[in-house]
């Protein structure tokens, strides 16, 4: 069963969101496991699809699908540093 994380942004694409949709992917996947709704998935194949719909001012749209499978790693590893460098004080 397709799993999918969409998330309607207006503006031009930015690197980084590939990276929150990441983030929104692995919690998603996570409640659904931890809730019992699925089981862990054993594939390649990511467990959630990852999409971004820019809307602009004029009504038209553009659907972007996110497929780096280092995204989520690439979060947790800024989130982590994120993290040291508050509790070292340097901010």
């Amino acid at each position: 069963r397709p799993r999918v994380v969409v998330d309607i942004k207006s503006g031009q694409s930015q690197r980084w969101h590939s990276l929150q949709l990441a983030c929104y992917a692995h919690l998603w996947g996570r409640h659904l496991q931890l809730s019992g709704a699925t089981d862990i998935q054993r594939t390649s194949r990511p467990f959630v699809d990852r999409f971004a719909v820019y809307v602009t001012s004029r009504g038209t749209y553009k659907v972007v699908q996110y497929k780096d499978q280092t995204d989520a790693a690439v979060f947790m590893a800024a989130r982590t540093l994120v993290q040291w460098r508050r509790a070292d004080g340097t901010r």
